[in-house]
């Protein structure tokens, strides 16, 4: 039995040339439309969290409310 296909996201991150990738954070925001966006181009970001996290947990996965490009 295979895993649910993961639903349209884009990952961020937040360096857009990282020397170490093992350093690099990394969010995956879910979104319906994720060809509106440019890779290396810079966003400011309004997400909702997909469920409660304990405190000091990392949140890896969030559901986008909206965007910004920045310049």
């Amino acid at each position: 039995m295979c895993k649910p296909c993961i639903p349209d996201n884009v990952v961020i991150t937040d360096t857009a040339e990282p020397k170490d990738l093992s350093k690099v954070n990394r969010l995956r925001v879910f979104t319906e439309k994720p060809e509106q966006f440019e890779q290396k181009k810079k966003y400011s970001f309004t997400v909702k969290l997909k469920q409660p996290f304990p405190a000091g947990q990392a949140i890896n996965t969030v559901d986008l409310v909206s965007f910004e490009p920045l310049k």
